[in-house]
């Protein structure tokens, strides 16, 4: 039987590209870090202030077009 420690090493636990692109454009047009969860049909973009989310709000046609999303819808919460 595989010890945790093994299984854990076998398993790939890199951040899926869609994600640090998200995270990288926040960054460099913002200024501001951010968390990102992505499921099936959405894009959850997690931010400290609420101005910066309502920015993304406004720019999210924008957004998913310079990131090339388009079959999940990209929603903004506050944390």
């Amino acid at each position: 039987m595989d010890s945790i420690k093994e299984i854990l090493k076998k398993r790939n636990l890199k951040q899926p590209s869609l994600m640090n692109e998200i995270k990288e454009y926040i960054k460099n047009q913002y200024n501001e870090n951010c968390s990102v969860k992505i499921t099936e049909k959405s894009i959850i973009i997690y931010v400290h202030s609420s101005s910066l989310a309502n920015t993304i709000r406004i720019n999210q046609i924008k957004i998913s077009q310079e990131l090339d999303i388009i079959n999940q819808k990209i929603i903004v919460q506050i944390k």
